[in-house]
């Protein structure tokens, strides 16, 4: 059986992102979606020393942390034993925030064990996958200031969304990690930290495959963003790197998918952050696209920019690292780019494999290229798309064989 554990922030309506993914993938007769905040408040939990809450507001908003910890430890008992009675269910989605943020405060600590007995309730060899949701931050912002005549007290500032999600990520990886441990059995957990703006095949091959491959996409973005030409040439790179994901069950974790740099070369005193100078995706997304008419106080902007810089910085290294391929794409366009060398660099590092195309002349002479020496480096463009596929083709082989 695949548990995948859906988490990420408010703001995001993962709820509906996945019941999309599970119809567009075509699952749905073998998937259950089990929404953790559904069961905390569901009054059908009600028994011998257990009254559930009977709102998530009421639950937020008690003052014990013991009750709260309670409560939340009594949902997984329960959601146990409701799953274990469906046999004919092959891959279970627990949507879930791995930690709440109400008043300023974080909570509750993350409890591994109440993850780990869920999962040996329903199976001890299951495929564990950790999936958090993020998605640009101000789209995240606008969804929550929308919401505040309904749910007043729940609207956050693009500051307090960043160090939300930040803390999400990390709840993902330390979970994995717990979960990885040498007494947690034989389970197996990676976590993925991905933007809703992938396209399905991303996704499925996350979901889907027992041993997923990853392919990372590097190339340079605040270069060539403003060159409609240098855009129209990453993008299509970026096509055949989908395109090559569908066809060879890859998923692909694109960068631009999440383009929150646009806040940061907002110009200061801006009110409204230039939206219509997201990179263009060219790919449908399961979530419907963000809204352009977003308006946030410039004080709000100015004050998140630094910790927005390092997070971009921080995510995507952590992509990589979530990755079996690093495919870079003309790291001299149309000059060195330190992000697409950062990301080379730390691939190498970690003994990643990696993929670099630079054509003859788009580089310093070698003895000050940084790239001259790395592996793979294809001057050529169907060469170097060859060489992409004969490796991806090459770690599937190695997963599969590592899997049985």
């Amino acid at each position: 059986m695949d548990i995948i554990i859906v988490a990420g922030i408010s703001g995001m309506d993962k709820a509906r992102f996945l019941r999309s993914l599970v119809k567009k993938a075509g699952i749905e007769d073998d998937s259950e979606i089990i929404r953790f905040e559904d069961a905390l408040v569901n009054p059908a939990r009600r028994a011998v020393n257990v009254t559930p809450p009977t709102t998530i507001t009421s639950f937020l908003n008690d003052p014990s942390a013991a009750r709260r910890l309670d409560t939340i430890e009594k949902t997984f008992t329960w959601i146990a034993d409701a799953v274990r009675a469906k046999k004919k269910t092959r891959r279970i989605f627990l949507d879930i925030h791995l930690t709440y943020y109400h008043r300023s405060e974080f909570f509750p600590p993350l409890n591994p064990s109440h993850f780990a007995g869920w999962i040996d309730s329903i199976d001890q060899h299951a495929n564990v996958k950790i999936l958090t949701l993020i998605d640009d931050v101000f789209n995240t912002w606008s969804t929550l200031s929308g919401r505040e005549g309904r749910y007043p007290g729940t609207r956050l500032t693009l500051r307090e969304i960043l160090a939300w999600r930040s803390l999400e990520v990390l709840q993902s990886e330390s979970l994995a990690y717990s979960l990885n441990a040498p007494n947690a059995g034989s389970k197996q957990a990676k976590a993925y930290p991905v933007s809703v703006r992938h396209p399905l095949s991303t996704f499925k091959n996350i979901v889907l495959r027992d041993v997923p491959v990853v392919a990372y996409l590097s190339f340079p973005i605040s270069r060539t963003r403003n060159d409609e030409g240098m855009v129209g040439e990453v993008n299509a790179f970026r096509s055949k790197m989908h395109r090559i994901g569908t066809r060879l069950g890859v998923a692909i974790l694109d960068p631009v998918t999440i383009d929150e740099m646009i806040l940061v070369h907002a110009r200061q005193g801006r009110r409204a952050p230039p939206l219509a100078g997201r990179w263009p995706l060219v790919h449908a997304t399961l979530p419907p696209s963000g809204r352009q008419d977003i308006d946030i106080p410039p004080a709000e902007i100015e004050d998140a920019k630094a910790s927005l810089t390092h997070q971009v910085r921080s995510r995507d290294l952590r992509l990589v690292e979530a990755s079996n391929l690093l495919v870079a794409y003309r790291p001299c366009l149309p000059e060195l780019s330190t992000g697409v060398m950062a990301e080379i660099g730390h691939a190498t590092s970690i003994g990643e494999d990696v993929c670099i195309y630079s054509p003859p002349g788009d580089c310093p002479a070698s003895s000050a290229n940084p790239f001259s020496d790395q592996p793979r480096l294809e001057g050529d463009l169907d060469d170097f798309y060859k060489t992409v596929c004969a490796k991806l083709a090459e770690i599937k082989a190695r997963s599969t064989e590592f899997a049985s």
